[in-house]
């Protein structure tokens, strides 16, 4: 090779890999993209899982800056979440516009009440219907389609939905079924079509399907691979929405199951499409980033460019996989939030429950005050515990709480790092049994097992409790997390304890389940937890 000739960058190195960041930042798994005709905004709908208000909305005009825009189901008890696991609740939502309204379906797994429901909106900021369950609709990740019929006719609408195959000749296999939807009873009618099963032999979990046409094409697109290391998208096409698809022998569509498990975006897959007012056409897909092999902020949404070539959908054509430069994003910093809830200030919308609304957390002139009585204990598998947090949204970010804990005896109130209730790290002030003297500790909850990792004794004031600033400072692999106690004369806060825990007790590896860290406040038994102040900033 001539001297002058530069050899090609090596492709295994970190400088040479595509950029890719979140356009969503933090838990914000299976996103479904919608924009209504004549409209320059586009919405998204995420899963939420056992947390709640249920199925989060976001709404964008480039979908690279999307503004938080509430929740779907928002009525205390309009969906019931009672008994649901972790990682149990409400699963990948789809979001459409036809008929001159809009629509949300998705599926309740797990609980007292399991099963697929419809809501409805004529604008999607909302009011939105209370879930209509579709009786009959089986297995998760339910979609709708809106066929256009000549003639001046209302468009027909299908369901989709995914199941386990019955019998399957191998565990984890599915197939993807297809029936009428009455619009105006929300009852299934009509045949049955079961369209699909998988791309790859063997691949398990063909779920998330999403319906397109263009140019005289179904275009079905799914996941398959399991929402993991294995994630990919797959597309297929017919002449018929009722099939036979035939498979896109080009694929996967998109998948980064192939560049290595130490490439810094994993488990890609679960996409939906949406066309531009211009005509261009983009997709949405989930994605996790480890740090050391280990997430905590759950799956992401991220975006991508798609092109037609030949009558099939091409994602970030040229490339091959997720990158900021063909969408035209780049890194960006979440912003500080602080939530200043003295004065009867209630929270906004970016906090969420466990399992139902927080009837337990009532705004005060001083704080928003967690009374312990009226929630379940912290780890309850099945009730309502007394916890309110946001998602963690960076690798690098801190949860500042100014708070008063009171508990009573045997009871805690402090800081909450969550993954599941069997998982997560705390600062927290507790009481004894016999009601004797306050105790603040730091512990880390793993499989289901708390371990102290610091504890110091601490003074009691004469509001019955004691005034603490609380923070977890997330930093990549490991969370620092602080106890400081606020001078009742106005000097500087007092470091009273501080200890750090590995991230990988609060990550999906260890933990299991398909969500991200969501941490803030909780009172867990007897007693009570004031909620002055609540910061999270990046950096």
């Amino acid at each position: 090779m001539p001297a002058d000739v530069p050899l090609a960058a090596d492709p295994t190195t970190a400088s040479a890999r595509p950029r890719a960041t979140p356009v969503l930042p933090g838990f914000h798994p299976d996103p479904s993209v919608c924009r209504a005709p004549g409209d320059d905004v586009v919405w998204l709908a995420t899963s939420t899982f056992e947390y709640w208000p249920s199925v989060a909305l976001s709404s964008s005009s480039d979908l690279l800056t999307w503004e938080a825009r509430g929740s779907v189901v928002t009525r205390p008890g309009a969906l019931d979440l009672a008994g649901v696991p972790d990682s149990g609740g409400a699963y990948a939502p789809t979001l459409r516009h036809g008929l001159g309204r809009w629509w949300l379906v998705s599926t309740v797994v797990g609980g007292d009440r399991p099963g697929s429901f419809a809501c409805t909106a004529d604008d999607p900021a909302g009011p939105w219907s209370d879930p209509v369950v579709v009786e009959g609709a089986e297995g998760i990740d339910p979609a709708l389609f809106f066929e256009a019929r000549p003639g001046g006719r209302r468009d027909r609408v299908w369901w989709l939905g995914t199941r386990l195959r019955d019998p399957g000749s191998y565990e984890g296999e599915t197939e993807i079924w297809l029936r009428e939807l009455d619009p105006d009873t929300l009852r299934l009618t009509g045949p049955e079509h079961v369209v699909w099963t998988a791309a790859q032999r063997g691949a398990v979990w063909s779920e998330g399907p999403h319906l397109v046409e263009r140019d005289g094409w179904f275009h079905l697109v799914t996941a398959e691979g399991g929402t993991e290391r294995a994630h990919a998208v797959v597309a297929a096409r017919s002449r018929a929405v009722t099939g036979p698809y035939e498979v896109d022998p080009r694929g996967p569509l998109l998948t980064h199951r192939h560049l290595g498990q130490g490439h810094p975006v994993v488990a890609v897959g679960h996409a939906d499409l949406v066309e531009l007012p211009d005509g261009e056409w983009r997709a949405t897909v989930l994605g996790m980033r480890p740090v050391g092999g280990h997430t905590v902020l759950g799956r992401e949404t991220f975006l991508a460019r798609v092109t037609w070539e030949d009558d099939r959908p091409v994602v970030n054509a040229g490339v091959g996989q997720l990158d900021d430069a063909v969408v035209g994003h780049g890194p960006r910093v979440p912003e500080a939030r602080v939530d200043d809830l003295r004065g009867s200030r209630p929270l906004d919308a970016a906090w969420l429950s466990v399992r139902g609304a927080p009837s337990f957390a009532v705004p005060g002139s001083d704080g928003l005050v967690l009374d312990g009585a009226g929630a379940a204990r912290l780890h309850d598998p099945t009730g309502v515990p007394g916890f309110v947090g946001a998602r963690q949204r960076d690798h690098h970010e801190t949860l500042e709480l100014a708070v008063t804990a009171r508990p009573g005896p045997g009871g805690a109130a402090g800081l909450v790092v969550r993954q599941s209730g069997a998982a997560d790290l705390r600062v927290e002030v507790v009481r004894g049994l016999d009601g004797d003297g306050l105790r603040v500790r730091i512990v880390a909850r793993e499989t289901g097992v708390d371990r102290e990792i610091a504890g110091a004794t601490v003074e009691e004031t004469g509001s019955g409790g004691v005034e603490m600033l609380l923070r977890a400072s997330c930093r990549g692999d490991a969370y620092d997390l602080v106890a400081l106690v606020v001078d009742p004369a106005g000097g500087p806060p007092a470091e009273l304890l501080r200890a750090r825990a590995e991230a990988r007790v609060v990550s999906t590896e260890t933990a299991g389940g398909f969500v991200g860290v969501v941490w803030g406040a909780a009172v867990d038994g007897p007693g009570q937890l004031v909620l002055h102040r609540a910061s999270r900033t990046v950096g």
